[in-house]
């Protein structure tokens, strides 16, 4: 996966497939995982925050 230009957050393309890629920088990440639980993946951390 591509890394985001330095001090970027978070970034996004999409790929071949019309499917979409994002990277999230470490302060992202670290704000996400006290917020996931067991099983949960990033994936569903972020369309949970996405959807509100």
């Amino acid at each position: 996966m591509p890394t985001g230009p330095k001090g970027e957050a978070a970034g996004g393309l999409r790929d071949d497939k019309a499917e979409h890629r994002i990277w999230l920088g470490p302060p992202v990440l670290n704000r996400l995982k006290p917020m996931g639980g067991p099983g949960k993946s990033y994936s569903d951390l972020i369309l949970r925050v996405a959807r509100g």
